[in-house]
């Protein structure tokens, strides 16, 4: 792996594979608009000088994700799935991570010390993927089965 400015060890883009479908349109649209924005917060992280970059790239994703996480709890609400209350508190969880993410590298004064404002902020990106869209999400997939993937 590739070291970055940041000390740590550059790690392999995310890139968008089937097997991370959920079966909707709306909803995997929303994801690969997640992958990316991590992708580019990979990015941005390897010059921790620029902190505007950063939080602009931070304030984007958190826009997207409201947007797109309110989306997904009105399908899910629609098509019944029972665990629809459990999914939007971990939603609601996520949105407030992302949030103190933010803060901290905000409150940062010295741009070289970004890593140690939020020193697990890629390991909270790259979890937030692995963790939520392919588990969580997943969960979701047998339900939207059951209706067209332009379902919204």
């Amino acid at each position: 792996m590739k070291k970055i400015g940041l000390g740590k060890e550059f790690l392999v883009a995310f890139l968008w594979r089937k097997i991370m479908s959920v079966g909707n349109d709306k909803i995997d649209q929303g994801h690969r608009h997640l992958i990316c924005y991590i992708n580019t917060i990979e990015l941005v992280l390897q010059n921790p000088k620029e902190k505007d970059l950063i939080i602009e790239a931070l304030e984007q994703l958190q826009t997207t994700t409201v947007k797109n996480f309110r989306a997904e709890e009105a399908i899910q609400r629609k098509i019944g799935y029972p665990h629809t209350l459990h999914h939007r508190r971990e939603h609601e969880k996520l949105l407030r991570q992302l949030n103190d993410v933010i803060k901290k590298i905000d409150y940062c004064r010295n741009p070289d010390e970004i890593t140690n404002c939020a020193p697990d902020l890629v390991i909270f990106l790259r979890n937030w993927i692995v963790d939520h869209v392919l588990h969580e999400d997943m969960l979701v997939r047998p339900f939207l089965a059951r209706y067209p993937k332009a379902y919204s």
